[in-house]
């Protein structure tokens, strides 16, 4: 037997009120500013205030009700499959003035005959409780079904005042062949910004500890400091998905694009709640990397188990799974090296791929491409940096409801070792060159291996020689000072392992 959770997440006044304030970076228009801001909901609420519907017990007009208990008023969505059981739970909430000790819970599926219980509590005023429902029930047929729940009863012969606000309504989707889910977040942070890195360990356990059963895409913003990462992305794709999600304070993160969480205390228990709703949809993808042409390919298969209409969106960004700087990315107090799931581009655009209407079980196929035109930080000569493999994220999103309804995540099918003449290390390139001062390398490692590097003048004699120690796969950047050489020509040689590349440079003044 299954159990639903409708996002029937309560919280009366007081505890929105009791949420801490937390710290984070607000942007207005083009200036930045550095605040604490007004307390967000805590992690598992709504990110606006509750819908509040009393259920009450007679009471004098303009006086404080003995009773109320309130539901949270919502559409919510879910996917079921056909011929399983379902319990259905709520949280009720206490703003009356008196301690509620029982209440009645009713259901109703299609407007059908009520299935009614008592449940037992001990809410005093100001509180909360969970409730279930002890009859379940199991769809025998695909379809739309609308459950409506309510309660009455309050402490027994207390009757409701009102019955015009006071039923949560849910739409119950029931498929032959419901999927599961797979929650997509999406974060925004900035390497310049304390309340992101305090945030981050948080972020990077949850996604650990959760690994396929969601997806990341982490966004690099343009405020309130300098992000190399932002710098190469910002007017790609970043900008666009601030505008389109009204982000302006970081750290801040999505799951499934309707659901706004605090980055610092989102839990897996936020990625639970997400996946319980199913999904009608199903996301293979085929991705692959070209090192000879840069060039990052995806054939990406989305199936629809029901029937949807057409106007769904198609998203696909292309992450690092870990960028490590060599140097402090922060203008803040925190130092900030290792950036995890940094979003490099997004395929076609910003804007994805439109869907056409699908029937059940039909397929509509994608294809993909980007030929990587720029390295994963902007200014990588003066912030060289190590990076490591990458992964290719697609979801379905229903951009009128910002409700993102699957999505998946893939890394690169490994290229053939034997179309390429180094199967270690490629793409190898110097600059400045010709050179007078630091000079530059960057370069790819398709296996981690032992890098080293080697400076021999004209005549075949070593000049300098340096142990890089071991590199993961993924690409690379090292600096070296030409400026200590006399002119001339040299030869530099890169080892990786076994296998070496070399690459001529010469040095001025």
């Amino acid at each position: 037997m299954k159990k639903i959770t409708p996002l029937l997440l309560c919280c009366c006044g007081l505890m929105m009120n009791q949420s801490s304030a937390l710290a984070r970076h607000l942007m207005y228009k083009n200036a930045a500013v550095h605040s604490d801001g007004p307390a967000r909901p805590q992690p598992g609420t709504l990110h606006s205030a509750p819908q509040k519907t009393p259920l009450t017990s007679p009471a004098n007009a303009g006086a404080t009700p003995t009773h109320i208990l309130y539901l949270n008023k919502d559409e919510v969505h879910y996917f079921l499959q056909k011929n399983e059981a379902y319990t259905f739970s709520s949280r009720i909430g206490n703003s009356g003035a008196s301690t509620v000790t029982r209440a009645r819970l009713n259901y109703t599926i299609n407007g059908g005959e009520v299935q009614t219980c008592v449940v037992d509590l001990n809410m005093h005023p100001r509180s909360v409780a969970h409730v279930m429902h002890t009859t379940a029930w199991t769809p025998k047929a695909a379809g739309a079904y609308t459950l409506k729940l309510w309660g009455n009863d309050l402490n027994p012969g207390n009757t409701k005042r009102s019955s015009d606000n006071d039923t949560l309504t849910a739409i119950l989707q029931v498929l032959d062949s419901v999927q599961v889910k797979i929650p997509l977040v999406e974060e925004f942070n900035q390497a310049s910004c304390d309340p992101c890195a305090q945030a981050t360990p948080n972020v990077d356990s949850v996604l650990f500890n959760n690994l396929g059963k969601c997806s990341a895409v982490r966004y690099h913003v343009s405020w309130p400091g300098t992000d190399e990462m932002n710098a190469v992305t910002q007017n790609p794709f970043v900008n666009a998905r601030c505008a389109y999600y009204n982000i302006n304070s970081v750290p801040d993160a999505k799951i499934d694009g309707s659901t706004d969480v605090n980055p610092a205390g989102m839990g897996t228990s936020d990625i639970a709640t997400a996946a319980a709703k199913g999904s009608p949809f199903r996301i293979n993808i085929n991705y692959s990397y070209a090192p000879s042409t840069h060039t990052y390919s995806a054939g990406v298969n989305i199936t629809a188990y029901s029937a949807e209409a057409a106007g769904l969106v198609a998203y696909c960004a292309l992450t690092v799974d870990t960028l490590t700087y060599k140097g402090n990315q922060s203008s803040e107090s925190i130092p900030q090296y290792v950036f995890p799931q940094v979003a490099e581009d997004m395929m076609p655009t910003s804007n994805g791929t439109t869907l056409a209407a699908f029937t059940v079980n039909q397929t509509r196929s994608l294809n993909l491409s980007w030929v990587q035109d720029h390295p994963w930080g902007a200014d990588y000569s003066s912030w060289p940096y190590d990076s490591t493999t990458t992964h290719l994220v697609v979801w379905v999103e229903d951009s009128s409801q910002q409700y993102v309804y699957q999505s998946a995540t893939v890394a690169p099918s490994s290229p053939l070792l034997a179309s390429r003449t180094n199967p270690v290390l490629d793409n190898l390139y110097v600059y400045p060159n010709p050179s007078n001062g630091t000079t530059h390398l960057l370069f790819d490692l398709y296996t981690d291996a032992t890098v080293s590097l080697e400076i021999v003048d004209m005549l075949g004699q070593q000049v300098s020689t340096t142990n890089e120690g071991r590199l993961g796969a993924g690409q690379h950047s090292l600096n070296f000072d030409s400026g200590t050489l006399s002119p001339g020509i040299y030869f530099v040689h890169m080892q990786a392992g076994p296998y070496g590349s070399t690459k001529k440079i010469t040095v001025t003044r």
